[in-house]
């Protein structure tokens, strides 16, 4: 992607410079996924053993019904090991909406699944909803998304490129002057 600028050279003339992008945006790949209903017991042990296989660096879990009990579980069993438990609380939005927000990033091709068992399940769950059976993995891929996008790991390339020139603005004080008149 090109984009046209408007430059001084040193001789005070305007002219228009061509900014070379690269084009393509930061692509996230789902990496394992998994869907069970277990005893509080049996999910926290499922769990602290994805997060070591997996090598995870922050549990996120929602701050709704039982994701307090299961918070508490972790933190209390495996509060020594490498990753942080964090509450993420949805909000007043509903299921629908927190996915909708996330859309655009399968629309745009920035979410990659490998060709496994586990990967069509994620997406056939989050293509039928909210008509399907099951939701809670749709609950996973939206939180965890929304959650990158939050902190600023996930951007789009537009707002990639809108960022790389904002920088390269000056918006603070012009320089004192280098002798006061």
């Amino acid at each position: 992607m090109a984009i046209a600028n408007r430059a001084v050279d040193r001789d005070g003339q305007i002219r228009a410079v061509q900014r070379q992008y690269v084009e393509g945006a930061p692509k996230l790949m789902l990496m394992s996924a998994w869907q069970e209903r277990l005893e509080l017991h049996d999910l926290v042990t499922k769990v602290s053993d994805s997060c070591r296989k997996m090598r995870v660096d922050r549990l996120l879990i929602e701050d709704k019904a039982a994701g307090h009990s299961v918070a508490q579980e972790i933190r209390r069993l495996y509060g020594h090991e490498k990753w942080a438990v964090q509450l993420i609380n949805p909000g007043a939005q509903d299921k629908l909406a927190r996915l909708y927000s996330i859309q655009h990033l399968f629309a745009e091709g920035m979410i990659y699944a490998p060709e496994r068992a586990w990967s069509d399940m994620v997406i056939t769950q989050t293509a039928s909803f909210p008509k399907g059976k099951h939701d809670d993995i749709v609950d996973t891929v939206s939180m965890g998304l929304r959650h990158l996008r939050d902190i600023g790991l996930l951007e789009r390339s537009p707002e990639r490129i809108a960022a790389i020139d904002a920088s390269r603005l000056h918006t603070g004080q012009p320089p004192p002057a280098l002798y006061p008149i």
